[in-house]
């Protein structure tokens, strides 16, 4: 049933709404892009239109062998195929506000991405706590480093993180760098290890710029012991004294974030909504815009349908601080 207060007849793509909710997602997306996130490194994203329960097939990276070649020998043909796994998208979180007209006129227009981008960051850091917080119980196989060493600034040491990324890498995973999200104190105290600040945030060469300070701390660096370091606010225990980072090689995991399924995105029951999905940022979701004529407000919710899964344990490590 629509909602009574919704001037339904003016209320629908033919009045120029889809060009508002256009820009809305433009604005999510810009949003998203800002953050220094797990999402564009780990996420599965797709512009197809989901509902709660439905799957995503995400590819995992096959493991092949060679043999050898000698002379005379019958070739031994790898028919191999790339494995799947189906990724239930069982989370639906949203985030509501309203803004008021009296409040766009007195303000121009320029509350409303204030207003957009504040709730935008909420949502994707409770998203983000999902999805990091499922690596306490979920890596189990490769674990390094003590906790409260970072609380109390004596770790985790570079010889621990060296150990840890020594257990992945005797795994054989894919040759390619891992990603490594860490939370603030253990950031503080990775700056402070010489190799890792002259190495990572300073470059190798006397003189360069820091591009690991500008955006976000560690987005833009240099793999250090294999690993893209990045500065996440959600993993678990985050400024506490029992935090738990996690380092993982890619095709480890897999996050999938899908758009919702709504007949709202035709405009008939008194609602307009925009699907959106943006691969570079890694988030995928809908937003949906109503018009309340009880207040004269402009109801807006942002909705993200996600699942997450541990692909393969042994090329994920957990580093404790």
């Amino acid at each position: 049933m629509a909602n009574q207060a919704i001037d339904q007849a003016d209320y629908s793509y033919a009045t120029g709404n889809k060009i508002i909710m256009q820009l809305m997602s433009r604005y999510f997306v810009k949003a998203a892009r800002s953050r220094g996130a797990p999402f564009r490194k780990l996420t599965n994203v797709s512009a197809a239109i989901a509902e709660m329960g439905d799957t995503a097939r995400v590819p995992v990276t096959a493991t092949t062998a060679s043999y050898l070649l000698t002379d005379g020998a019958q070739r031994t043909l790898d028919d191999t195929t790339p494995t799947t796994v189906d990724v239930t998208l069982s989370n639906d979180r949203a985030i509501s506000y309203a803004e008021t007209d009296v409040a766009q006129l007195l303000s121009g227009g320029a509350v409303a991405e204030s207003l957009f981008e504040g709730r935008v960051a909420g949502l994707l850091n409770d998203t983000e706590a999902d999805l990091m917080g499922s690596f306490v119980t979920s890596l189990t196989t490769n674990l390094g480093g003590t906790y409260g060493t970072a609380a109390a600034s004596t770790g985790p040491t570079e010889a621990v993180i060296a150990s840890l990324v020594a257990q992945i890498l005797l795994q054989k995973p894919p040759p390619q760098p891992f990603e490594a999200f860490v939370d603030p104190l253990t950031w503080a105290y990775l700056v402070q290890i010489t190799n890792f600040n002259s190495g990572y945030v300073r470059g190798y060469l006397p003189g360069e710029p820091a591009p690991a300070l500008g955006v976000n701390y560690g987005e833009n660096g240099r793999p250090w012991h294999n690993c893209y370091w990045h500065l996440a606010q959600s993993v678990s225990g985050a400024g506490g004294s029992t935090i738990f980072n996690a380092i993982l090689a890619p095709g480890a995991v897999a996050f999938a974030m899908r758009g919702t399924n709504s007949p709202s995105y035709f405009g008939s029951d008194g609602y307009i909504a925009e699907p959106f999905a943006d691969e570079m940022a890694g988030v995928a979701g809908s937003i949906i815009r109503a018009k309340n004529f009880l207040n004269f407000s402009k109801e807006i919710t942002i909705r993200t349908l996600y699942g997450y899964s541990t692909l393969k344990q042994a090329w994920c490590g957990g580093l404790k601080a």
